[in-house]
């Protein structure tokens, strides 16, 4: 059996482009996820990763959100689970829950609901987080 040569047409992806989500959207979401749950988030994403294996995370979080829309993407982003970061699969499948629009109407039978009590308590998480994340980058 021939081995596989580098130069093979069949396996060069040169004129296949990958699809991926913008470096600048990959970010944000990887820091509304740091606000969100902070240090739970921070070893999924970050902690005591090279940057190499950073670079590698996002770029599959980028290839994996390729083809969402930003309407999905903020609906997705407004609804995170409550006790853990999601993976990329588990984003993507959040992001894809969000209901079609009919009309000037968008149906919410599917999405969940957030009390006030909840929206304070993850509202003043969040501004802890952004606190420690300010401290730490010398900003007050």
């Amino acid at each position: 059996m021939k081995g596989i040569s580098n130069n093979s047409k069949k396996y060069q992806r040169t004129s296949q482009k990958i699809k991926r989500l913008d470096k600048e959207r990959i970010a944000r979401i990887h820091l509304k996820l740091l606000i969100a749950y902070g240090k739970k988030a921070e070893e999924l994403l970050v902690k005591n990763k090279s940057r190499e294996d950073e670079l590698l995370a996002f770029d599959f979080w980028s290839t994996e959100l390729a083809g969402l829309s930003d309407e999905q993407i903020i609906y997705g982003l407004d609804n995170l689970p409550e006790t853990f970061p999601p993976t990329a699969m588990e984003f993507k499948k959040i992001c894809r829950q969000k209901p079609k629009r009919q009309g000037i109407h968008t149906l919410l039978i599917s999405a969940p609901t957030e009390t006030d009590e909840q929206k304070r308590q993850r509202l003043e998480r969040g501004k802890k987080e952004m606190k420690k994340i300010k401290q730490k980058l010398g900003r007050k």
